[in-house]
């Protein structure tokens, strides 16, 4: 809910779309002028996942994370010495790396 109203692209967005990236990962774009926000959701095995090849994703944008579901406050339990199965690469275009199945929230604006 937090980010629903402290996101811009969340309360007021002039582009929506939502694709199947593969067969076990899923994509969801909200964007406006200013921002946008892209949740990728991988619900099978390990995976590379390139956002670069989604045609909907802005270019000449800035990525950050804004969460990923293998943060600690989403986690109950995490068994010994495992480490975040996620890897985000947000320099060339943004690209995630999945290990178990998750979630990331990524947020893109204007590069200034």
């Amino acid at each position: 809910m937090k980010l629903r109203r402290t996101q811009p692209a969340l309360q007021y967005s002039n582009e929506f779309e939502v694709t199947a990236l593969d067969d076990v990962s899923l994509a969801v774009l909200r964007a406006n002028e200013s921002e946008a926000l892209i949740l990728v959701l991988c619900t099978g095995v390990s995976r590379r996942v390139d956002l670069t090849r989604w045609s909907a994703v802005p270019r000449n944008r800035k990525w950050e994370v804004v969460l990923t579901t293998e943060e600690s406050q989403f986690l109950e339990s995490r068994a010994p010495n495992r480490t975040s199965g996620v890897e985000i690469d947000t320099d060339d275009g943004p690209s995630i790396r999945f290990s178990p199945p998750a979630a990331v929230i990524l947020r893109g604006y204007e590069r200034s």
